[in-house]
């Protein structure tokens, strides 16, 4: 009988590996969530994160950018993660990552923090090619923007494991109206 169940937990860690190395890096979902706020009413925000792109993923990287368009978003949230790993040859290049992701079209913007990942791989390198691609960077900060004549704020911390989090530095100078 042990000899049988540890052949079933071999059989379940293989599994297992499977899943988490060959299945589920390749899995895009889609979730739909209508927002409660009547100032937001049909405004259309994509949030997509852990994006963990590893070389070779060209096709799906533009897959990720044409699921992001196909949505046709007015706003486009990220906590990043781009890159996978924690060095170069295990990613592809983030100059590569970033050129493509300019593609994503949004009415007011494409907004993000950085992944533990990118933190791991070089913030700053990652930050200034996000930006150069017109994505802009939130980093213990705020960023405001107006939608049907109201002022929002969208604001980013810093990773907990790479950065130093600090949300009364992100909440600075914003206001409720």
């Amino acid at each position: 009988m042990k000899r049988f169940n540890f052949i079933i937990l071999i059989f379940l860690f293989i599994g297992l590996c499977y899943y988490s190395l060959f299945i589920e890096p390749d899995k895009l979902e889609v979730n739909h969530y209508a927002l409660q706020d009547s100032e937001l009413h049909g405004i259309k925000i994509v949030f997509a994160s852990d994006f963990h792109i590893k070389p070779h993923q060209q096709k799906r990287l533009k897959k990720v950018v044409e699921l992001i368009n196909s949505e046709n978003p007015d706003l486009v949230l990220s906590v990043g993660d781009y890159v996978s790993g924690h060095s170069k040859n295990m990613t592809m290049p983030i100059e590569d990552i970033t050129k493509e992701l300019s593609k994503v079209k949004s009415k007011y913007g494409f907004y993000t923090t950085l992944g533990n990942h990118d933190g791991w791989y070089g913030a700053d390198f990652i930050t200034k090619s996000l930006e150069d691609n017109g994505i802009k960077v939130l980093a213990n900060e705020n960023s405001s923007i107006k939608i049907n004549n109201k002022t929002f704020y969208i604001t980013g911390v810093e990773d907990l494991m790479t950065g130093k989090p600090d949300i009364y530095k992100a909440l600075e100078n914003t206001k409720l109206q």
